[in-house]
């Protein structure tokens, strides 16, 4: 179960930076707002839910199906 979760947390990690950097680009090509400004007026509460729904929504996928690959790989039999 440990192993899971540092699928989600990681998973859930990579989510929101891909997130945050697609706004950042999107804004600085659209408007050419800067990364900083954006940050600035992002809502602290925002950001924490933000966190915790990319750990779970995307996360848990991303856990599940990392373990679904590593049991199906011990259980296939290696090349010799």
């Amino acid at each position: 179960m440990n192993q899971a979760w540092r699928f989600v947390l990681a998973g859930g990690l990579v989510a929101g930076t891909f997130d945050i950097v697609y706004a950042c680009v999107f804004w600085a090509i659209k408007r050419g707002v800067s990364p900083q400004r954006i940050l600035q007026r992002v809502d602290p509460l925002w950001v924490g839910m933000s966190i915790v729904v990319h750990l779970f929504l995307i996360g848990l996928p991303c856990a599940l199906f990392a373990r679904r690959a590593i049991l199906a790989d011990l259980r296939s039999p290696v090349p010799a």
